[in-house]
């Protein structure tokens, strides 16, 4: 099913959105937690900083990369 989503969304933008989707039922909820995860590993691979994702994401305006210093050791997604 992962692969299924990969195939259609891409573009990181519309992936993004995909993973940020409304999660108000379990089941889906599930799905967009997989997928995020998927697409973290996705953009680890591909060497993103978390300054890129925010970019990615559109939220580099309104979150700075600092907030995620719980989630992310040094400036590498999952590093």
């Amino acid at each position: 099913m992962l692969t299924a989503f990969q195939k259609i969304y891409t573009d990181d933008k519309a992936w993004a959105r995909v993973l940020f989707a409304d999660t108000s039922t379990e089941p889906f909820a599930d799905l967009i937690a997989a997928l995020q995860v998927a697409q973290l590993k996705k953009w680890n691979n591909d060497g993103k900083t978390v300054k890129d994702v925010l970019e990615i994401l559109e939220l580099d305006k309104t979150i700075e990369p600092s907030t995620f210093s719980y989630f992310f050791r040094t400036n590498r997604l999952l590093a």
